[in-house]
């Protein structure tokens, strides 16, 4: 809020996954944020699912490199197992990144495009 824009938000329903707070609402931000419905928050949880890969920067090897690692070492962590996560057929996509997102976005504004 407050005149902030977060990446993307002319392109994707931001509202569907995301909580704005005023600036001048900040003090009561634990109250407001756990006063968020459980069907509510697990619908926005699903419509990230949807979206993370936009935010998400692809272009690096290393990036990858460090995303396996990372599970590697959260699965050790949890005894060779990794809990259920409702976002994970995503996860092997290719398409999406936050790259991607912007050249799309950069495409839609070639006016013959839009005809």
């Amino acid at each position: 809020m407050d005149d902030v824009q977060v990446p993307f938000e002319n392109i994707l329903d931001i509202t569907k996954f995301t909580v704005r707070v005023a600036q001048k609402d900040m003090p009561k931000l634990i109250e407001l944020v756990s006063s968020i419905p459980e069907e509510k928050i697990a619908e926005m949880q699903a419509s990230l699912n949807q979206v993370w890969q936009r935010y998400r920067w692809k272009g690096n090897t290393l990036s990858d490199e460090n995303e396996i690692r990372i599970l590697g070492d959260y699965k050790n962590d949890r005894g060779g197992s990794l809990p259920p996560n409702e976002g994970i057929q995503y996860a092997g996509r290719n398409e999406g990144s936050a790259f991607d997102t912007i050249i799309n976005w950069l495409h839609s504004r070639i006016p013959h495009t839009n005809q």
